[in-house]
């Protein structure tokens, strides 16, 4: 009725791989549970392996010199920091200072010294 042939080799180790997960499920399993306690001890040893290498790294001397780099760095950082700072007000103070000496040549250009002199008196008498 159906025409029968031999398997090939492909179909009998698809048979055979079939057969064995069957058989083998509660093992398998058990290699998952297997495998998620060794990647939980393997964690933990890297945990321990971690600390214990930083802990032999900062040793005394190790960390005494990496304080006195972060302590030069912080310096180093203000220094840069105070140097913009007053880089900053300089500019600012020459700029004002500036824009005083040509709104004041202007004024002596219009009105000669005496238009000056009242317009410094206008601008610094306090009374």
């Amino acid at each position: 009725m159906y025409a029968t042939h031999d398997p090939t080799p492909e179909e009998i180790a698809r048979a055979k791989l079939r057969v064995s997960v069957s058989d083998n499920r509660e093992q398998m399993h058990m290699t998952e549970e297997s495998r998620l306690l060794l990647a939980a001890l393997i964690r933990d040893e890297m945990r321990v392996a971690v600390a214990e290498g930083i802990g032999a790294a900062m040793n005394d001397k190790n960390a005494a010199t990496f304080c006195r780099a972060m302590v030069q760095e912080a310096k180093n950082m203000a220094a840069e920091k105070s140097v913009e700072m007053a880089g900053g007000v300089l500019k600012a103070f020459l700029g004002k200072a500036l824009t005083f000496v040509f709104l004041g040549s202007l004024v002596y250009a219009v009105g000669g010294w005496s238009a000056l002199a009242a317009m410094g008196k206008f601008l610094f008498d306090k009374g």
